[in-house]
């Protein structure tokens, strides 16, 4: 029975060279070159189908310089702005208040404190806090803060009104604080614009519009700071890091005027990039953060600061203070942070995955954003001026004329489209095809069998 419907099969298929094996009256052979003939068709099927499937699954994504620059709207950076040393008068007015003692030697050993907290340069009052045997000039050990040190870094940070003096976008001037909106790092809260990760971004109103394009030529931004600063220039998801390029740092000082000026360069993927695996792709979309909690978005550097809270949760059992909460986390107390500071090298050194050196460095896998901004410096001014605050320009040298495109190279049709292609070429072979094997060894079968069954049960 198998034999006969084997036979059937190959007599009325439409996949090629089949009938030709099983016809009658043929001599053996030319069977036999039928059966080679049809071998290796298949075979050659078989193994053009497996190549396309191995380039559609590694070979997926290519890199193309997009040209059309007419009509582009490019992204400005964004920029991070931190306190540089603590503000005395704000830490004296948060120790008043909450010690209720205005001695000034206790002030002033206090702010001292909060200092190292804030800033985590130096440890020495911190360790005579710890230490039984070392006394304090002025303060009591049971004055020392040795839980909710988070509190006391965002207490003793300037308000964003006593940072900016006046910023301006392309010459026009807008409200400083509106736009420049908080930000917590693993180096303490800032304040950044134009930022994805800025709390209240997803608001609509609080988003300065920050594109440049043939009609607004190159994009200019001047700030003016009232204190001594560090200023970050990143790309719009970015977070800053200890990693960040010393020389997309500014160090500002009152009195000094810093001109910047940068060439942008965009990193675009088209939407159907979204449908290639991530492996496969090497990169991640922003909204593609699953099993991060620090931000909401993904990014490199985000990634980063990750992939350190990690380290230190397992080094020191707690996470700096200065560094966004996780959810179910503690902040290092007093002890926490003499435990940073005896690992600070090691937490903030970057190593590669392959460098199997013990204790070089922390070691982590992020992939880089799918769209990014990147950027580099044409030139840095500096020039000193008689007003007692700090001017900071920063400016486009000209609109981009060429932009990276992450495309698509075969997706999931192109896939289907080349395996029906090269089985219909050498074996004749389509969806129909498959219909006639299921119909000739399943179903006719089987409809065979219950029909000659029934027709044996009502034989008189």
């Amino acid at each position: 029975m198998s034999i006969y419907i084997l036979k059937d099969f190959c007599n009325n298929s439409s996949i090629h060279g089949l009938k030709f094996i099983t016809k009658p009256r043929r001599h053996w052979i030319e069977r036999v070159f039928w059966v080679v003939c049809c071998a290796l068709s298949w075979c050659g099927s078989f193994l053009l189908i497996l190549s396309a499937w191995e380039n559609n699954q590694n070979n997926a994504v290519s890199f193309v310089a997009d040209t059309t620059y007419l009509d582009w709207n490019t992204p400005f950076i964004s920029i991070a702005v931190f306190q540089h040393g603590l503000n005395s008068e704000v830490a004296n007015s948060y120790i008043r208040n909450k010690f209720k003692k205005h001695e000034d030697g206790f002030v002033e050993e206090m702010r001292r404190l909060f200092d190292e907290i804030a800033f985590q340069e130096h440890l020495t009052l911190i360790h005579k806090c710890l230490d039984n045997t070392s006394k304090l000039n002025f303060i009591e050990k049971s004055d020392c803060p040795r839980t909710n040190l988070f509190d006391v870094v965002q207490s003793v940070r300037s308000p964003c009104k006593d940072i900016f003096r006046n910023c301006q976008w392309n010459g026009n001037e807008f409200d400083c604080c509106k736009y420049f909106l908080p930000l917590q790092t693993e180096m303490g809260p800032c304040y950044a614009l134009n930022n994805i990760h800025t709390q209240n971004s997803s608001k609509s109103e609080v988003l300065l519009d920050m594109m440049s394009n043939r009609t607004t030529g190159p994009g200019k931004l001047l700030l003016e700071l009232a204190l001594n600063t560090k200023v970050y220039y990143l790309s719009k998801d970015e977070v800053p890091t200890f990693n960040t390029l010393s020389e997309n740092v500014i160090t500002a000082t009152r009195k000094i005027f810093y001109k910047t000026l940068l060439q942008v360069t965009e990193v675009i993927s088209v939407p159907d990039a979204r449908s290639i695996n991530i492996d496969k792709r090497q990169c991640k979309f922003p909204e593609e953060n699953t099993g991060f909690y620090l931000y909401n978005w993904y990014s490199y550097s985000a990634c980063l600061v990750e992939c350190r809270r990690r380290e230190v949760m397992r080094l020191c059992n707690c996470t700096n203070p200065l560094m966004p909460a996780a959810r179910t986390e503690k902040n290092c107390d007093l002890d926490g942070m003499v435990c940073l500071e005896k690992n600070k090298d090691y937490i903030n050194t970057l190593i590669n995955p392959w460098d199997k050196r013990e204790g070089a460095g922390i070691s982590c896998t992020c992939m880089q954003g799918c769209e990014e901004l990147g950027f580099r410096m044409v030139s840095k001014e500096e020039e000193r001026e008689p007003r007692n605050y700090t001017t900071i320009e920063v400016q486009m040298v000209q609109l981009p004329t060429v932009r990276f495109k992450r495309n698509i190279v075969r997706n999931k049709v192109d896939m289907v489209v080349n395996m029906g292609g090269t089985a219909g070429l050498l074996v004749g072979g389509s969806i129909l095809s498959v219909v006639e094997i299921l119909y000739y060894f399943l179903v006719r079968p089987v409809w065979e069998a219950v029909h000659s069954h029934t027709s044996v049960s009502h034989t008189p």
